[in-house]
């Protein structure tokens, strides 16, 4: 003899009890119907075609916070997010710049997002990279004011050091603390142009170049004036001395006179009525920074 269940009262033949198809579409029916009802309530509850992703974000966001079980300001339950997990492991700066093994952290940063006072360079006072876009100052004296300047500051405490590069130049430069002089950095950019401005600007006189000849004016060659050929001479530091000469006459007139005529030229003469005799005249010309 066939029962029903408890719920939806479906027909359960018993065993002996002989197939009736009727049976099988009541059942049919009642499972269709409770289904339909179950669907129009889930929809009814939450209809997916209107319910985006962005929904169930804010619904989150009405129980998100502490206390709430979901809190999503947090790292597995913690505010500080570990050193294993990629984290500082600490809040304090101080400890948390230990944590991760150095004891500086260099940031970059950009100064009107930091509140940083772009116009001096002396106010940047915070570690890391400051890269400025106006023309600040207190920037080295041999830096271009047309151009930015990258100021890499490292500083901890009452101790300060700044690193100055400018763009499209080859200036590098260096101070430590606000009250001290930039101090230009030798690269091989500007290392011969260092060195001659040292010696300029110190007085001292380094020879640059020594350059060694003689000018023959033969007899009866109806002149009394030759020139030499040298390589070229700033003339404002260059000096050429007489070292003698060698004559075939003995005779005052064949004494001759040396002067630097240009940068690449020597000029002997000698007294216009000397024409009978041949005259040797040997010279240096020296060259100083």
């Amino acid at each position: 003899m066939s029962t029903n269940t408890k719920n939806y009262n479906l027909i359960k033949p018993d065993q002996e009890d002989f197939y009736n198809i009727d049976d099988f579409n009541n059942n049919a029916d009642i499972i269709d119907n409770q289904l339909k009802v179950i669907s129009d309530k889930a929809t009814s509850a939450l209809p997916a075609e209107s319910y985006t992703a962005a929904d169930i974000l804010n619904k989150l966001k009405t129980v998100d916070g502490a206390n709430s079980g979901l809190d999503a300001d947090l790292f597995k339950g913690q505010n500080v997010i570990p050193v294993d997990n990629g984290g500082t492991g600490n809040s304090d700066p101080e400890r948390a710049i230990r944590n991760i093994g150095g004891d500086t952290i260099f940031i970059q940063r950009t100064a009107k997002y930091d509140g940083i006072d772009e116009s001096d360079v002396n106010g940047f006072n915070l570690m890391g990279m400051l890269r400025t876009t106006t023309t600040p100052t207190n920037i080295p004296e041999f830096f271009s004011n047309l151009a930015r300047v990258v100021v890499n500051c490292f500083y901890s405490g009452a101790y300060e050091c700044k690193l100055a590069t400018q763009d499209y130049t080859n200036e590098v430069a260096i101070k430590t603390g606000a009250d001290n002089d930039w101090l230009r950095v030798i690269t091989d950019k500007n290392l011969t142009e260092m060195v001659q401005s040292a010696l300029q600007s110190g007085g001292v006189s380094v020879i640059k170049s020594i350059q060694r000849g003689s000018i023959s004016i033969t007899l009866n060659s109806q002149t009394n004036t030759r020139t030499a050929t040298i390589s070229p001479v700033n003339t404002a530091k260059a000096i050429v001395i007489y070292t003698g000469m060698a004559t075939s006459v003995d005779n005052l007139e064949y004494y001759p006179q040396l002067t630097l005529t240009d940068s690449t030229t020597i000029t002997a003469r000698r007294a216009e009525l000397a024409t009978n005799g041949s005259t040797i005249i040997p010279y240096q010309v020296i060259e100083f920074y």
